[in-house]
């Protein structure tokens, strides 16, 4: 952001160096030398530096809370801290010192006779003393003569300033295209994981923390939470429904080689209605029995880990898990769920039935709304559980916490692509504004001869189109390089199409139009009498 808002300063005082060119005339002629110049000229850009700098302290305090909500940190400003202040006065050296270090250089190098004479935008390619040939074989026309002219005395003028001033047009303007692209591709990873099948439904399903109390108490919970229609069906849980909180070793299983490495493997202690209660579906064998002395040696996979250790025929099987001191027979096989990262492949899991359990799982009946289901759940945990308060969460909430890094990621990626875009749009509007006034007089002319306000305001806005395709051709090779190195972090992850970058580039197109347009028109509009009367 710093650096395109450099970019600006420089454009716009190197776009305004004829209306200092005198200045520096009068100043050489009267004895300055060029550093002294270039002193002054540096001096500006600091004061103005230090200025913004204030401006943006001021900006920064209004703005913290909010930056603070979104990013959920606590970031004060060090007023006391020296170490602050010796950054911000730093910041603000290097700020002016960088952004007013071309237009120094630039301005200070004018030759004081030729911008004494007005040579300063004489162009060198058209000398002014040349004269326009007529055509082999006829003669030459008045609107080719006056459009020569007009190419030489305006087009062309201040062309030592142009070029460089067009690079850095075209690098802040690739930034900007960058950044877009980036959000972009942000909100589709997100989305994607987002929209990832999660193997269990996690709508309108709660989540309290166990106590004693509560496994103790918990069949009799379960049967007065269905019976007051509030609640679908509970089961409990060694852990939460999003995360994996306890990890053992499948030591042995059959087909094993010497050369298969143990596999560490995920484990839940589950109630015998866990998978009914979550929506989990059982693709192979059978679920957990009521009674839970009938399954006490036995487990479910799920399909991941009958994929991690290429089980055949998994039902019946048995298997050596390091959680118990003797094999245990497989069940059933669930459907994978994800537990963990959605932006990785399910890892293997193991569920073993259990009274014991870390949480309560419980589904809201569709037909009860939240507000008037939770103070029967209230007075119902406090019944069994009368030493700790009622307190839950919703499952789909603590899944979206899965998701806070990379959304924060989008958020600051967008507020800076949309920041890029004013920031380069302020000094677009600039440039295009000098244009319209240094020209006003060639497109006088040029409506006389009959110039329609399309043509003038294609005349204007070409350049900078060019330009702005020039800019999205070289941001999405840099932005496809950066992102697809971002994107190998997640095992699950989006494919980059041509899309994004079509979109992107339409989008810097169509802001670019909108912002030059407005100058443009606006001189094309303008009443060419009142423009070449001063001829």
């Amino acid at each position: 952001m710093l650096i395109i808002a450099c970019i600006n300063f420089m454009n716009l005082s190197t776009a305004r160096s004829e209306r200092r060119a005198r200045e520096v005339g009068v100043r050489k002629a009267l004895g300055s030398q060029r550093k002294d110049l270039i002193a002054q000229f540096l001096t500006e850009s600091i004061v103005i530096a230090a200025i913004s700098a204030m401006l943006a302290t001021l900006l920064i305090k209004l703005v913290l809370p909010a930056f603070n909500a979104m990013t959920g940190d606590l970031i004060r400003i060090p007023w006391s801290s020296p170490l602050f202040w010796c950054c911000m006065v730093g910041y603000v050296l290097l700020t002016g010192l960088f952004a007013g270090s071309r237009p120094a250089f630039y301005l200070s190098s004018f030759n004081p006779t030729k911008v004494l004479k007005g040579d300063l935008t004489r162009s060198r390619k058209y000398p002014s003393s040349r004269r326009v040939r007529p055509r082999k074989g006829g003669e030459r026309s008045p609107d080719e003569g006056l459009s020569r002219w007009l190419d030489r005395s305006f087009v062309t003028s201040g062309r030592p300033g142009s070029l460089p001033r067009k690079m850095l047009v075209v690098l802040q303007f690739s930034c900007s295209v960058a950044l877009i692209i980036s959000t972009v591709i942000v909100y589709q990873q997100i989305q994607h994981a987002k929209d990832r099948p999660k193997g269990y439904d996690d709508n309108r399903l709660m989540m309290t923390d166990m106590s004693s109390d509560l496994v103790n108490n918990f069949t009799a919970l379960r049967q007065e939470m269905i019976q007051s229609g509030v609640v679908e069906d509970a089961a409990t849980s060694s852990g939460v429904v999003t995360e994996m909180q306890s990890h053992c070793t499948l030591q042995n299983w059959p087909g094993k080689t010497a050369g298969d490495e143990e596999v560490d493997i995920g484990s839940v202690w589950v109630s015998g209605n866990y998978f009914k209660a979550l929506g989990m579906k059982i693709v192979e064998g059978r679920d957990f029995a009521d009674d839970i002395h009938a399954d006490s040696g036995g487990v479910i996979l799920n399909e991941a880990a009958i994929r991690w250790i290429g089980l055949k025929n998994p039902v019946g099987q048995m298997v050596t898990w390091n959680c118990f001191d003797r094999p245990v027979r497989v069940l059933g096989v669930v459907k994978d769920a994800l537990m963990e990262s959605p932006f990785k492949p399910v890892a293997p899991a193991i569920f073993y039935h259990s009274q014991w359990g870390n949480s309560v799982l419980y589904r809201l009946s569709g037909n009860v709304k939240t507000q008037d289901a939770l103070p029967v759940l209230a007075r119902l945990f406090e019944k069994y559980n009368p030493a700790y308060p009622y307190s839950y969460k919703f499952v789909n909430e603590e899944y979206d916490h899965k998701f806070n890094l990379e959304a924060l990621v989008g958020k600051l990626a967008g507020i800076f692509a949309c920041l890029a875009i004013v920031i380069s749009c302020l000094g677009l509007f600039g440039l295009a504004a000098y244009m319209a006034e240094r020209r006003t007089r060639e497109i006088g002319i040029r409506k006389v001869l009959g110039a329609s306000v399309s043509q003038v305001w294609m005349l204007l806005s070409g350049d900078f189109l060019l330009l702005i395709g020039i800019s999205c051709t070289i941001a999405s090779p840099v932005a496809l390089y950066f992102l697809h190195g971002w994107l190998q972090q997640y095992d699950y992850r989006i494919s980059i199409g041509p899309g994004v970058f079509v979109l992107a580039s339409a989008a810097a197109v169509l802001i670019t139009l909108l912002t030059v347009s407005f100058q443009a028109i606006k001189a094309a509009l303008a009443n060419p009498v009142k423009s070449i009367r001063t001829e």
